[in-house]
């Protein structure tokens, strides 16, 4: 690690925490016709190792310079993330359900009439937040 990187899964720890991770393939079915898109969900992360924290903090650097704000929703937004989220935090949900459910809509969309090609690949979704109890955390899902 660089010069003043926490190297460490103690001193990771101290100011963030991953709840859950999982990742999802998104990928092109050929024996599928009209809607091709499709998904499969992986095993959850170990969160006992520090690859999440890390995967975090690899991407919080990335995004740091940017000064730009992803993933708000207007208050009252048709989007089905916010309703996914709050059924989530509220417990009303599991993590592999959200991110089912997530995936779900991704590949509705990536199979609706006239849309071209689509990149395929890996989703990664990170639940993660402070060491606080009032922190509900974030949610990071990116494609790598």
């Amino acid at each position: 690690m660089k010069d003043g990187e926490p190297e460490t899964l103690e001193e990771l720890k101290e100011d963030l925490v991953v709840i859950a991770a999982k990742t999802a393939n998104l990928f092109k079915n050929t024996s599928l016709t009209g809607s091709p898109y499709d998904f499969k969900q992986g095993s959850d992360w170990d969160l006992k190792k520090d690859i999440a924290i890390r995967f975090v903090k690899i991407i919080d650097r990335k995004f740091a310079n940017n000064n730009k704000f992803h993933g708000y929703f207007p208050p009252k937004t048709m989007h089905i993330a916010p309703k996914l989220l709050t059924n989530y935090i509220a417990g009303r949900k599991l993590f592999s359900d959200l991110v089912s459910e997530f995936m779900e809509n991704v590949c509705a969309v990536a199979n609706e009439p006239g849309r071209g090609a689509l990149a395929v690949g890996h989703i990664v979704f990170i639940h993660y937040g402070s060491a606080e109890d009032e922190d509900i955390g974030r949610l990071l899902v990116v494609m790598v």
